[in-house]
This record gives C-alpha cells, structure tokens and sequence, in this order.
C-alpha cells in the first residue's frame, strides 16, 4: 500500500516544525524522497524548515539558499530563516519555492511584518530578473485577522 502511494507524492513538499537533518532523512526515505534540504536557523531553540523533493526530467535541483531574517527585534531573538530553493520545471522554466516560518503569536505582530517585508524584497529581486519565474512561498506564516498592521 505505501509504495501505491509514493506513486502519489507531491513533487516538492514543504516542512514546518523541523527538528533536524537526521529526522528529515529518515522522513524523506519513508516517504519516498530522494532528496531533501534543511535550514540551520539561529532559532536557538533548534526548529528550522526543509523541503523534499524528488529530481526528475521534469524537475531538477538548480541551487538553495537560507536566508536570515533581518530586522531590530531579531538581532536579540532571532527566529527561523526563509529556505530559498530554485528548480527548473518543464522545458528549462524557473521556479523557486520559499519555506517559511514565521514568529509565533507571543511575538509582536511587528515581528511577522519583518518577515513578511523580508520575504516580500527576496520575491521582488527575483521578479526584477525574470518576470517569468515562478515562485511559490509556503509555511506557517503565523499570521490571523487580527494581526494589525498586516504582513504584506
């Protein structure tokens, strides 16, 4: 039964509450991927994000990068990085995925809008490139109604 449903497999699969590379390994196997990429964010509590992926002619690893939050407030507390992973898809098209995960609640909502203001310039730069690449942002962005002012 699970090797009909590897068959099932999102390509690209984001992740969320990461505990480490080793536990990603073993996940990624069970699962069915073949590849896999996790951050080493300066969260000192240790949680970080990843995704996995399975190459193909379809679609195929370009480059990864892991970038830090930047901010005031983060200097102190810093919190998870943005995970930027570039694939080309198709015939030769452009895509990058962006794995996040934003403070949680406790936090002030100045302190999402960081994040959504860091996401929003690394999106924007691509764009500027290429206007034809195509970009996913996924995670837990942490964010609710209420949140004032709201990421953007």
């Amino acid at each position: 039964m699970l090797t009909r449903e590897r068959e099932h497999l999102p390509d690209i699969l984001g992740l969320c509450e990461v505990e480490n590379k080793a536990v990603i390994g073993k996940l990624a196997k069970i699962l069915g991927y073949k590849s896999y990429i996790v951050t080493n964010s300066p969260d000192r509590r240790g949680i970080d994000v990843a995704i996995l992926y399975n190459p193909s002619s379809k679609l195929k690893f370009i480059d990864s990068k892991e970038h830090l939050i930047e901010g005031n407030h983060f200097n102190s507390i810093p919190t998870r990085s943005i995970l930027e992973v570039e694939f080309e898809v198709g015939n030769g098209n452009k895509l990058i995925t962006y794995v996040n995960h934003w403070p949680s609640q406790r936090n002030p909502s100045q302190t999402r809008l960081i994040a959504s203001r860091n996401l929003k310039k690394l999106i924007l730069e691509k764009v500027k490139r290429s206007s034809e690449t195509r970009i996913i942002a996924m995670g837990d962005f942490n964010t609710i109604s209420k949140d004032f002012p709201r990421p953007i």
